[in-house]
């Protein structure tokens, strides 16, 4: 007995022993075959855009190709839930954003995955302030001044988005609870029916990114009173934040990071984290993303993480504020 006791105890340390050094000979190796980068939204616009200039740009410095493919729907939920269900290698890569890898938590009934638990952030890409943009008549040109007008006004204004449950919606539902504003949402399909509505006056205010509202501040349809972010965008330098005019601390942006299945090995998280904040530092790149209303960032694994949870409890709170559920 005591001789099968031993016997067990030696396949069992041997058995650790091979687990252990699974990840650093993984490491070690990383990459030596394909890498797939998943866009979860369709080909053609600005995410797929970026996610090919990365992708580009590591596979010269990783010694192997990098594939993107586009796995669209449902938000971006469809193709996030792929890559949160590959296999933790490396060789799986997504572009995660605002949406799936922090508000589906809080917004979808039967979410298949966990944002926050079943992915690992490599980096932050951007962060991408938002907006606030008001009807051109409306007799306001500052935070405060909004603030006011709308305490005068209770239940009075309207204030627009692209959609229930998104990030712009989920923006204004912050903007309202942390200044003690009574105001009605009016949510539209898409920025095009959501300007419609603020130029013709059905609604008095919406957040948006910057690329979608330029053509209308330029053509002095709508006001920018002020942009969402803790600093001033270097496209609109003169547009101030929030904070500094009128609600102090206000901070909230949608961003773009890449994430990888949660139980990478994190030195394989490291290798992809050097080599994207690498890249994105580039000045070609910097510029690149500069010129699409974006602030570049490219933070560790490890702020990455507090990030993500951070971000999970505010947008958890606005999903809560809002009283926003939809199914998956």
């Amino acid at each position: 007995m005591k001789a099968l006791h031993r016997y067990f105890g030696i396949l069992l340390t041997t058995a650790v022993a091979l687990a252990a050094g699974v990840g650093p000979v993984q490491a070690q190796n990383y990459p030596d075959k394909t890498i797939h980068f998943v866009v979860p939204w369709p080909p053609g616009g600005a995410a797929d855009m970026m996610a090919r200039l990365i992708g580009e740009g590591i596979a010269k410095e990783l010694g192997q190709s990098v594939v993107v493919e586009n796995k669209p729907g449902a938000g971006g939920l469809i193709g996030t839930e792929a890559v949160a269900r590959s296999a933790p290698d490396g060789y799986t890569l997504v572009l995660g954003s605002t949406g799936p890898n922090s508000i589906a938590g809080s917004l979808y009934r039967n979410l298949r995955y966990d944002p926050a638990k079943d992915l690992t952030g490599v980096t932050q890409i951007t962060e991408l302030p938002l907006l606030l943009i008001v009807n051109a008549s409306l007799p306001v040109n500052s935070v405060r001044e909004l603030i006011d007008y709308a305490k005068r006004n209770p239940g009075k204004l309207n204030f627009g988005s692209v959609g229930a449950g998104t990030a712009q919606h989920l923006t204004s539902e912050i903007f309202k609870a942390k200044a003690g504003l009574d105001m009605v949402h009016v949510p539209y399909k898409g920025s095009a029916p959501a300007f419609t509505g603020l130029v013709g006056g059905e609604v008095q205010m919406l957040f948006d990114n910057i690329p979608a509202s330029q053509a209308m501040i330029k053509a002095g349809k709508v006001k920018a009173i002020a942009i969402s972010s803790r600093s001033r965008s270097p496209a609109l330098p003169d547009v101030p934040t929030v904070a500094e005019s009128g609600l102090p601390g206000f901070h909230v942006v949608a961003w773009q990071n890449v994430a990888v299945p949660a139980g990478t090995p994190p030195a394989i998280v490291q290798r992809l984290n050097n080599e994207i904040v690498k890249f994105i530092n580039t000045d070609a790149m910097r510029k690149r993303l500069t010129d699409m209303g974006a602030n570049v960032v490219g933070n560790t694994p490890e702020q990455e993480a507090k990030r993500i949870r951070d971000e999970v409890a505010q947008w958890g709170a606005a999903v809560a504020a809002a009283g926003v559920k939809l199914d998956y």
